[in-house]
């Protein structure tokens, strides 16, 4: 077994699925594992189920959402393609015309057989080859199959299909190819051949008509109407397999594909033509699929070794109109993410605080980097010059989710970066007025400063109130530019100063419940709140004391040396850019490679693109997308400059946007908060307690919770609402009345 893996793959690296039947006989039970790292797991695995029907497929995938994901095994998920393969069946590895690397025996007779190439391919021609040998080798028995992620059988395994048990076996030593040489026996054919589309059907139906027939499915719904977060083409080959499987025709199934909001053939450059010639490829697809699953009839409960009913990508199973699975890097972006100082903070952190939200501590890592070097440097788009501070909330669901804990730990450093003399003085402090704010920042021109302020939906609410904290709103959102207005004193020889350039920084905190209840759509569109990075943990277990809290040991310096490593690397480069000033009298202009500001320029299209198909916040949205386009360029050049440079480069960019994709989901998160009603709210909670009771809770512990809050009537109309939304299920049994949620 071992064998065969490492002639297959060597050292390459990427993630394999291994396969087993379910109780229903499917092949769907699967187990993933990284390859190299882990093959020890992985073969431990299979030898466990050696006496199994245990299947692989021979590519190498991307990292997969979780572990024991049955539909990531997919074409689109291919990251690596070394081998190529035959479903040789009854043709003898003796009768190709390259003799195989690998030939297995499946059953006698039946072979499954494998060329090593030495430089793999694009998968998309690896699968190309392997058509061409089921085509040239048809009339000698090989079967009809060459996609990427067939599931083919481990050698050492077991065969079971035929009711008697037959030992996979394996014959090594063939030779490998070179690309070149393999292609010179088999010309590759394109996977996908041109299909001949002739004249676009003339009588085509509206999609509501054909919906209107079809039998209601949510995640093809979802398809029709949500545009897809990734993939386009994945979302609309879904949406038309789907439609294929409830028996509509190739002309009912473009009708409902041409007004679906995947239809990626909908923009400008592209013909019905080109839409329809994809849906006859889906037919051709999902006939082959289905021809595959025709075997020769066997017991009731036998399964095609094969055949595994197409799904869906993960991605599109159970798809919300929720922004949780936005992802705007590709994939092989983000497998080039490195290390950065946002990483090496975090690590210390949770090494601090192990129950701490880890996203806490990433925002203050860019929080302590636009504070410690933001005065020095600047970035110059079309529109004018933009400051290197950042505005930031870190809210939790409850009190007890540490965001002191992550405020304190970005206070201790950089208070170890200040300076009593005043030069480096960072901190403003909680209870600040307007006017007094003002007056400091115009004293410090030109230098940072980081404003905090716990409980900050306390401090929404003051400044709607008026009083004292009246203009807040108005003097921040014009200091996030760059600079505060003049003061003007009642007192003094000097009645007005002038316009100051200031650097400052704001870090609040609180609960988000209490804060999607202060602030509103309209400040969510403009104003003060789409300038703010929004930083959330979504967790609402309790947690009981503190776990996480060891007794100080005086003799362990292990982790005070990362955090004095941490504090001398933030103050060589503040160091470094503060010679910078002192010599030139400005501060630095950070320049942008080519390649990062077009990459930078294509991620704000994709990132507005998103914000204003999303099916319910659209509006609320658009302006928090288009000011985290320019808060990704600060975090870019405070990345840069952390390393004393004065040029962004796609490393800097990528993981700039890799966090600002997560602060989003994040907006997109408490966008809908601040859009939900009481009701919805209250729905919520009562959903939650179902779900995170360990059995079915009893209706009488339900009715306790709501105790005082809620009366008997009710309670009975929300629990009515979920049931009938599908989302809970009331048994009554007796005298007994339980709810669980439906799975």
């Amino acid at each position: 077994m071992e064998e065969f893996y490492v002639t297959l793959f060597g050292q390459r690296k990427g993630w394999l699925p291994v396969i087993t039947r379910d109780e229903a006989g499917a092949l769907r039970r699967t187990r993933w594992f990284s390859w190299p790292s882990d093959s020890a797991a992985m073969y431990e695995y299979i030898e466990d189920h050696k006496d199994e029907d245990v299947y692989f497929s021979p590519m190498l995938y991307s990292e997969p959402g979780h572990k024991q994901s049955s539909s990531h095994a997919a074409k689109v998920n291919v990251v690596s393609a070394p081998v190529v393969y035959a479903d040789a069946d009854e043709a003898d590895p003796s009768v190709f015309r390259c003799e195989p690397t690998i030939s297995v025996e499946t059953s006698p007779g039946r072979w499954h057989v494998y060329w090593v190439l030495t430089d793999p391919a694009d998968p998309t021609l690896t699968e190309g080859l392997a058509r061409s040998i089921s085509v040239s080798h048809k009339d000698d028995g090989a079967d009809n199959g060459w996609a990427l992620s067939k599931r083919l059988r481990v050698p050492g395994t077991a065969n079971s299909k035929s009711g008697m048990i037959y030992r996979v076996r394996a014959d090594y030593g063939g030779p490998v190819y070179t690309l070149a040489e393999f292609a010179a026996e088999y010309m590759p054919i394109e996977a996908d051949p041109d299909i001949d589309a002739g004249d676009l059907p003339s009588d085509v139906p509206r999609a509501a008509e054909v919906l209107g027939r079809v039998e209601f499915d949510p995640e093809l719904m979802n398809l029709y109407t949500t545009p897809p977060l990734k993939d386009y083409s994945m979302a609309l080959y879904v949406l038309e397999l789907k439609l294929f499987r409830q028996g509509l025709t190739p002309v009912e199934v473009f009708a409902v594909a041409r007004e679906a909001a995947c239809n990626k053939f909908n923009r400008p450059g592209r013909k019905e033509t080109d839409l329809w010639r994809h849906v006859l490829h889906t037919q051709t697809k999902y006939d082959e699929e289905r021809k595959e699953a025709e075997v020769e009839e066997t017991a009731p409960s036998a399964v095609s070794e094969e055949y595994v009913e197409p799904t869906a990508p993960e991605q599109y199973i159970n798809r919300s109109i929720t922004w949780d699975e936005l992802d705007l890097l590709e994939p092989e972006e983000r497998e080039s993410l490195t290390q950065t100082f946002i990483d090496r903070y975090a690590d210390w952190c949770v090494s601090q605080s192990a129950l701490s939200a880890r996203q806490y501590h990433e925002g203050a890592a860019f929080m302590i980097l636009a504070t410690i070097l933001g005065e020095f440097g600047y970035v110059r788009p079309s529109f004018g010059e933009v400051s290197l501070n950042l505005y930031m909330l870190v809210l939790g669901q409850t009190t007890r989710s540490r965001k002191s804990t992550s405020k304190n730990f970005m206070v201790r450093v950089i208070d170890n970066l200040s300076v009593e003399d005043g030069k480096w003085q960072y901190e403003v402090g909680q209870d600040v007025t307007p006017e007094a704010l003002t007056e400091y920042l115009s004293e410090r021109p030109g230098r940072s400063s980081l404003y905090w302020r716990d409980e900050v939906q306390a401090l929404f609410e003051a400044v709607k109130s008026g009083g004292y904290l009246r203009g807040l709103f108005a003097m921040l959102t014009n200091a996030y530019d760059g600079a505060v207005d003049g003061v003007l004193r009642k007192t003094g020889t000097t009645k007005r100063t002038k316009r100051t350039k200031t650097n400052l920084n704001f870090f609040g905190m609180g609960i988000m419940e209490h804060v999607a209840k202060t602030v509103t759509d309209e400040e969510f569109q403009s104003g003060y709140l789409p300038r703010f990075i929004w930083i959330i943990d979504k967790d609402t277990k309790y947690t009981v004391g503190s776990t996480d809290v060891e007794q100080y040991d005086e003799s362990s310096v292990t982790v005070d040396k990362v955090f004095e490593r941490i504090v001398a690397d933030l103050g060589g480069a503040r160091t470094r850019w503060d010679r910078h000033r002192n010599r030139t009298g400005e501060k630095q202009r950070i320049m942008f490679t080519p390649e990062a500001w077009a990459r930078w320029q294509q991620f704000t299209v994709d990132l507005e693109t998103q914000a204003r198909a999303h099916p319910t916040r659209a509006d609320v949205l658009d302006a928090p997308s288009q000011r985290m386009g320019v808060t990704t360029l600060k975090m870019a050049a405070l990345l840069a400059m952390f390393d004393c440079r004065d040029t962004v480069e796609m490393h800097d960019l990528l993981t700039a946007i890799h966090y600002a994709t997560k602060f989003m989901q994040y907006a997109e998160y408490a966008a809908r908060q601040v859009s939900k009603s009481a009701f919805e709210r209250d729905l919520e909670e009562l959903e939650g307690l179902v779900a995170t009771a360990s059995k079915p809770i009893t209706y009488a512990a339900v009715l306790r919770h709501f105790k005082g809050r809620k009366t008997l009537r009710e309670l009975n109309e929300m629990i009515e609402y979920l049931q009938q939304d599908g989302s809970l299920r009331l048994n009554v049994d007796g005298k007994t009345k339980t709810l669980e949620v439906v799975a």
